[in-house]
């Protein structure tokens, strides 16, 4: 992982991983990056299912208790499937998932308003209760979540047409196995979409009862990808994500020493769709006591 990090921290842009303008052999270094990580994952899952009762205490035990094992013994090009899919989630754990984590919860603190509310949301929720990490299961931390994605995605994502596609409202057609490039700052920044898209309104996300799902439906907010192929690990992600932040919001006092300027000072990633700030963003931890 550090190998393959480092090569694509020291790519001259941030898009040569999606376009072939890269030169060649960085093309075949960061190539070989990932094939020795999903070499790895490859080793790990055969010695796995060499176990009579595997443990279940991380992603990759929890896949393979849903998959048949005599499937897996017999076809070998599955170890291949499930170490490219394996090696893809931690790459975007390491990336967006954590983006996530720090820019969402940097938000609650430097909004008085927000960090009451958050912290009373938090208060109130039963960590033992399964539905507070599906969809709709905190309210108020998820609008923070949802305004901190549109606001802070600055890169793109793309996709691969299966067939001609035709494009609305317009006379081109995007031919079958062609790119296309998805601006995410378009949509997330669209004044149509969003009144006064530059400003940070959690709120703008209760204020209808259905918002957030219209939003996802008609392709306003990409929060884990579109279409039949988003995220594969968006439910994961998610749960990830409400623990941290509910484990902070119940046991520490929060204070952040971060000003507005610096929060809003971002420039674009070289990985995942989410901006990072140009200069650290900190808060300030204080153990509640017992």
């Amino acid at each position: 992982w550090e190998h393959y990090f480092h090569m694509e921290m020291n790519a001259a842009n941030p898009l040569y991983l999606l376009f072939p303008n890269a030169p060649l052999p960085f093309h075949k270094k960061v190539d070989q990056a990932r094939s020795k990580v999903m070499d790895m994952i490859e080793e790990d899952l055969r010695c796995r299912i060499k176990t009579p009762s595997p443990v279940i205490d991380d992603y990759a035990g929890l896949v393979l208790s849903t998959l048949d094992m005599n499937e897996l013994t017999t076809n070998p090009k599955l170890f291949r499937t499930l170490a490219l899919h394996l090696s893809g989630i931690v790459l975007a754990m390491h990336i967006n998932t954590t983006s996530s984590a720090a820019l969402t919860f940097i938000r609650c603190a430097s909004n008085a308003n927000y960090l009451k509310r958050a912290v009373q949301e938090a208060h109130k929720a039963d960590l033992t209760d399964m539905n507070i990490y599906m969809p709709g299961g905190l309210p108020f931390i998820e609008s923070v979540w949802n305004e901190t994605i549109r606001r802070t995605s600055n890169n793109i994502t793309w996709r691969v047409c299966v067939e001609d596609f035709a494009l609305p409202n317009t006379p081109y057609i995007a031919p079958e196995s062609s790119i296309v490039i998805v601006d995410l700052l378009s949509i997330h920044w669209n004044p149509q979409v969003y009144p006064n898209p530059l400003q940070f309104d959690a709120d703008r996300w209760s204020r209808s009862p259905n918002y957030f799902t219209e939003r996802v439906k008609m392709g306003d907010l990409l929060k884990f990808g579109m279409g039949t192929h988003p995220c594969l690990g968006n439910r994961f992600a998610e749960m990830q994500l409400k623990m941290l932040w509910l484990g902070l919001l119940k046991n520490y006092n929060i204070e952040c020493i971060t000003t507005k300027e610096d929060l809003d000072d971002l420039a674009p990633s070289k990985f995942g769709g989410m901006a990072q700030p140009k200069k650290p963003l900190r808060i300030q931890l204080n153990p509640l006591s017992s």
